[in-house]
């Protein structure tokens, strides 16, 4: 993941195995991913993205994932016209869950590409991103927290 200054606003989650809310899938990975997927969802709804949806499916992994996380989706992962849009990585310990979640306001893989090793893929290999608006984009953790402190 190359981290660009102005080009992705980035989420974390923590959450403790023993919150309530979470205690019940806290031991599932895949569950877990669909938990903060469709809270990340309802967030994005609630900022007035309406289109977008929660990667309900098995891990897409493409040729060049494995290198570039935003060209594969995992479950839970959020989707915008069928184009990832939040990527999402948990870290998990027996005291609760870290949820990673990255959205783009902009994406340009090109300088991404030269800062790996060969063999590297082309742009044009590596799937499309959405993106959001950056007020949006800057809007989505605090619509988040909303969401959390909801349930």
């Amino acid at each position: 993941m190359l981290v660009e200054p102005n080009a992705m606003v980035w989420l974390d989650t923590i959450v403790p195995a023993d919150d309530p809310r979470f205690v019940d899938i806290a031991g599932d990975v895949t569950r877990s991913m669909h938990w903060i997927g469709g809270h990340v969802h309802t967030a994005l709804a609630a900022l007035g993205v309406d289109d977008a949806s929660v990667h309900d499916g098995p891990m897409d992994c493409g040729q060049w994932c494995r290198l570039v996380c935003f060209a594969g989706t995992a479950p839970g992962e959020v989707l915008l016209g069928g184009r990832k849009l939040v990527g999402i990585s948990q870290r998990r310990t027996r005291a609760g869950a870290r949820f990673q979640c990255a959205v783009h306001t902009r994406w340009s893989p090109e300088y991404m590409i030269e800062l790996l090793a060969r063999p590297r893929p082309l742009a044009g290999e590596l799937p499309d991103v959405a993106t959001l608006d950056v007020a949006v984009a800057e809007g989505l953790a605090e619509a988040l927290v909303a969401v959390l402190n909801a349930l």
